[in-house]
């Protein structure tokens, strides 16, 4: 059973998700807060809530008086489909937000901060990686991605955030899947614009296996510029999927972590350049968590710097790139920093360290053998600002302050944010 009711309400602020806060009375009760989506402060709206066994829900039913920061959405599917939540917010605003974001961090954390940049975007229609899901049914094909909060896909014949490469195949993709697969097939589909075109990997749930017509797979591949693609455990490739870091061609292994777009990508190499400049008697950086070389390939070409990455593939690809000898300044090491953090006598040889971790941040018990070390300079780059913010805080318990942080807007339409920090050893 479910039972809804509609109210008033006013905006207040926004939630960590860029969703509409507000406070409601309930009978017999204290005044509840609680948020909704596509509601912005200083707006006046008409809400429902529902409420049923998995819950209370809530919705906007009519805009009665709108924001100045309100613009109308890009895009048709905004609403619908669950991967974005701002696109509704004008550029400043969705700026504004993102900045008090990290600020809020800083503040749950007790920390401090001498400069915070403001926000720049980059990352408008061009992103480059991409999870969507595919699902054939007794009666319908989709492929797009899921409603926020549901399992529901919402299909999508194209993207407004994503690079115009990757929007264009969403159609020829679908109907490529479905006239290829048995019905009541489910696939996520991970798809990266690489530098010479497209690479697509699809795993399934089926149970059995089926064969994909090599010569109708090859052709479809040619016609919309895919370089690669895999299904299960079908795999065809034309070339090789590369990309250009600092001059030096990467081949893409699968999985392979690469920021959400080029420029972005751009922006944020020349930012941890100027951190690691700051330091005149910098010789050698480690570089943590390096990837595929984003940030140790244009380094390396005026320091000695030393990756660590726990993707072995990944480390394959760089060292193949760059010719690595074992006499080189440059080196590159498959390590797990979590089941095998870097001990303190490792890092004194360094003077600069970056890392730039998953969401879920650096082990404490790499944290605490930094905090041991002699390195002057961390450069932190992070896509999760609470988990930076506990990060920083083992940091600074341990003799780091932090200096400067530059947030780099390139997930544009969503509530992430990517940020550069400068921490400094007291």
């Amino acid at each position: 059973m479910v039972v809804c009711r509609t109210f008033r309400a006013s905006i207040c602020s926004l939630s960590p998700k860029g969703f509409g806060v507000f406070t409601y009375s309930e009978p017999k009760k204290k005044t509840c807060e609680a948020e909704v989506f596509d509601a912005l402060p200083g707006e006046k709206v008409l809400v429902e809530k529902c409420v049923a066994k998995r819950g209370k829900s809530f919705r906007v039913l009519d805009l009665i008086k709108s924001s100045q920061g309100r613009q109308e959405s890009p895009c048709g599917y905004f609403g619908s489909c669950g991967g974005c939540q701002t696109l509704h917010m004008t550029d400043q605003l969705q700026k504004g937000f993102k900045r008090q974001k990290i600020l809020e961090s800083l503040k749950n954390g007790n920390l401090e901060c001498r400069k915070v940049r403001n926000v720049e975007i980059y990352g408008r229609q061009n992103r480059r990686r991409f999870r969507f899901e595919f699902i054939k049914t007794q009666n319908s094909v989709k492929l797009g991605l899921k409603q926020y909060n549901s399992h529901n896909v919402v299909d999508l014949n194209k993207c407004y955030i994503a690079d115009q490469d990757i929007s264009k195949v969403l159609k020829p993709l679908k109907k490529f899947l479905a006239e290829s697969v048995q019905k009541n097939f489910k696939a996520t589909v991970t798809v990266l614009l690489a530098d010479n075109g497209l690479d697509i990997l699809a795993s399934s749930n089926a149970d059995g296996y089926f064969y994909l017509s090599q010569s109708l797979t090859k052709d479809f591949m040619q016609q919309n510029n895919i370089v690669r693609f895999v299904l299960d455990e079908q795999k065809y490739v034309l070339e090789s999927p590369y990309v250009i870091l600092g001059g030096v061609k990467i081949r893409v292994p699968h999985q392979a972590f690469l920021q959400a777009s080029r420029e972005s990508e751009k922006a944020m190499q020349d930012i941890v350049k100027s951190f690691c400049n700051r330091y005149s008697q910098t010789k050698k950086i480690i570089d943590l968590y390096c990837g595929l070389g984003t940030f140790l390939i244009p380094l390396s070409k005026k320091f000695v710097v030393h990756g660590f990455e726990v993707n072995g593939q990944a480390v394959q690809s760089l060292k193949s790139a760059l010719g690595i000898k074992s006499n080189d300044d440059t080196q590159v090491f498959a390590r797990d920093l979590v089941g095998s953090p870097l001990k303190v006598d490792e890092l004194n040889e360094y003077q600069c360290a970056i890392i730039n971790p998953p969401r879920v941040g650096v082990s404490r018990e790499q944290l605490v053998e930094l905090s041991k070390s002699k390195i002057k300079g961390i450069v932190y780059v992070s896509c999760n600002p609470k988990t930076f913010a506990r990060d920083c805080r083992v940091l600074s318990d341990n003799g780091y302050s932090l200096i400067e942080i530059a947030p780099i807007d390139q997930f544009y339409g969503s509530y992430h944010i990517e940020l550069i920090a400068l921490l400094e050893r007291n």
